[in-house]
């Protein structure tokens, strides 16, 4: 099956919503995830730098709200699932099965009970962090300059990935720096991943992993999805091939 496992598929419908365009899934994202045989999409909440804080669960829900509207047009063709027996019951019925993500823990606030409401509302795995910081950590920046261990989680976002783990919700450090990512990896008791990340050894930035981070990863039976943006393959757009990008799937694996 092949999966996308980081689209910011809530924030691109909303604001199409926003601007009168409908039947967004429909006649855009459904054609292609078929021609391609896309069976899991990760639909990511993302919250832009311009929000302010106090829109943020406001902004959160709304991109929630968008993505049931537009699949309630295509309901025997892709589906939200919240269990692993619902993601196996689209795969046998060919439809591409979606899960909730959180890109960044603003929508939460200051308190971690609102990581219920977020579950209540189907979200399953959740991103501490976008490349900035936040109430519950520091996010890896798009930089090579390797001083991302200085500071860990936030007590919120070590109390958010004990949350997490009890609620059976994923945790993802895509966009987590380093000294983020060991916390996570000695608090959580479940696989956890990265959703769009690459080797920092072949393109040495933050935002991309380290090694470290990658053995933890793997020692915690999770998994990495490589990310196509160019910056984060080579450091210029000619470099930034097919050919390059599958080097740190064989660096990865």
């Amino acid at each position: 099956m092949i999966a996308d496992a980081h689209l910011d598929l809530g924030l691109d419908l909303l604001r199409c919503h926003r601007k009168g365009q409908t039947h967004i899934l429909r006649e855009y994202y459904i054609p292609h995830w078929r021609a391609a045989d896309v069976g899991l999409i990760v639909a990511a909440i993302y919250l832009s730098t311009q929000d302010r804080e106090e829109d943020y669960r406001r902004e959160a829900l709304a991109q929630i709200g968008a993505l049931q509207r537009e699949l309630e047009e295509v309901q025997d063709e892709a589906v939200l699932c919240t269990t692993g027996a619902q993601l196996a019951q689209a795969r046998a019925r060919r439809q591409t099965a979606l899960l909730l993500s959180l890109e960044g823990a603003e929508p939460i606030g200051a308190d971690p009970g609102t990581l219920e409401e977020f579950y209540e509302k189907g979200v399953r795995l959740l991103g501490l962090c976008w490349s900035r910081e936040n109430r519950a950590g520091f996010g890896g920046g798009y930089e090579p300059n390797g001083t991302t261990d200085a500071c860990g989680l936030k007590p919120l976002g070590k109390e958010l990935v004990r949350r997490a783990g009890r609620l059976g919700m994923l945790v993802d450090v895509s966009h987590l720096n380093d000294g983020g990512c060991a916390d996570v990896a000695d608090l959580s008791r479940r696989p956890f991943f990265a959703s769009h990340s690459n080797a920092r050894a072949l393109r040495p930035m933050d935002r991309n992993l380290s090694d470290r981070t990658i053995a933890a990863i793997a020692a915690s039976d999770g998994m990495v999805g490589v990310n196509g943006y160019s910056g984060l393959v080579a450091p210029t757009p000619e470099e930034a091939t097919v050919a390059a990008l599958a080097d740190h799937t064989d660096y990865l694996r």
